[in-house]
């Protein structure tokens, strides 16, 4: 049994199996259990121009026990905070000391449009995760990420999905995209742990100054609407910075690449055509700027598969061929009730390709 201030990185072997563990902040431990030494790449969750270095742990400590292989993590005062108990085929357990609430996990939405959502999505119960959650980032907008923390600690799983499940003392987190399991303990109150997290997993640009003013959103508008709503607020003095079009700034479900273009069309299979008619020119947008208001256009992770005819339409027979669908069956799209597929932007091809044809729309 070993209790480490760890100012280097350990590698421990149990029979074919061995487990990496490194200090890479005062109060992180990054651990990596690599069943039969195999190891895998890691997701996009972990910022790719991290490098690691070893850091001398001074508030968080662990102790390591052998048969069976355990780790248990310790916070400054010497409080244990959780107790790995077993691993394998990136299924984690670990005993946990009690420290309030759980939060994190997933976002916090309301009903909306939604007749029904999970109950752990529903703002009415609020932002605690008791019971854990599952891990869907991307699905429909949602937020969430393989991160669960506490008042006093946080765990962080390097995965692509999964779901985290809290009971009678027992945290798990199954469903993991990886084989090895890689993750990383922070000893910490919730600012503390956001930090470390940012470290992990990237720090994301700064975003526009606007975007932090007063924005409208919504969704079914045109632009005589929309220059309307505008200059009503210009006239009664109401600040706004910027203004979100919802999916039908496009000409979704027009052709081959309608999903990409301002709707300033009339194509076959356009649901609701033309409504932009100044989009594609730029003057619509020029109209904005003169009234001081930045526009952003919401897109979706999914493009349909076929064009008003019933055929393949031409970005879905590129998607198709070179694999840049995420796994599942397609499914009817709720507004074109043609059937879509969701895209993964995990892949370069599927960034680049995507962001080719966006562009236009962008400038």
């Amino acid at each position: 049994m070993s209790v480490l201030l760890l100012a280097a990185m350990l590698r421990l072997v149990d029979g074919r199996d061995v487990v990496e563990i490194q200090s890479i902040a005062a109060n992180v431990i990054r651990v990596h259990i690599e069943p039969g030494g195999r190891t895998s790449p890691r997701t996009l969750m972990v910022d790719p121009n991290r490098t690691w270095h070893d850091v001398a742990s001074h508030d968080i400590a662990f102790k390591v026990a052998h048969s069976p292989l355990r780790l248990t993590f310790y916070d400054a005062s010497g409080v244990q905070i959780l107790r790995q108990e077993s691993s394998g085929d990136g299924t984690l357990r670990f005993s946990y000391a009690k420290a309030g609430s759980f939060y994190g996990v997933t976002n916090t939405n309301n009903a909306g449009w939604h007749d029904v959502l999970p109950r752990l999505e529903d703002i009415r119960h609020g932002l605690r995760r008791n019971e854990g959650g599952t891990v869907a980032a991307g699905e429909q907008g949602n937020g969430g990420a393989p991160l669960i923390f506490t008042k006093r600690y946080g765990l962080v799983v390097d995965s692509d999905g999964g779901g985290f499940l809290v009971s009678d003392g027992t945290l798990r987190f199954r469903g993991g995209s990886r084989k090895d399991a890689e993750y990383f303990v922070i000893a910490g109150n919730p600012m503390v742990v956001m930090r470390a997290v940012a470290d992990i997993t990237g720090r994301p640009p700064m975003m526009p100054k606007w975007t932090l003013g007063f924005l409208n959103s919504q969704w079914g508008s045109d632009a005589t609407e929309v220059t309307n709503i505008v200059k009503e607020y210009r006239a009664k003095s109401i600040p706004i910075d910027g203004f979100i079009l919802d999916f039908d700034w496009k000409a979704w479900g027009e052709d081959d690449y309608g999903e990409w273009r301002w709707n300033s069309t009339r194509g076959p299979g356009n649901v609701d055509p033309d409504k932009f008619p100044g989009g594609v020119s730029g003057s619509f947008a020029r109209s904005m700027r003169d009234l001081g208001v930045h526009l952003a256009g919401i897109f979706k992770p999914r493009i349909l598969l076929t064009n008003a005819f019933g055929k393949t339409n031409a970005a879905a027979a590129f998607a198709f061929a070179h694999h840049l669908f995420l796994p599942g069956r397609p499914y009817e799209e709720y507004v074109a009730h043609r059937p879509a597929l969701d895209l993964d932007f995990s892949k370069t091809l599927t960034r680049s390709w995507f962001w080719q044809h966006a562009a236009p729309a962008y400038r």
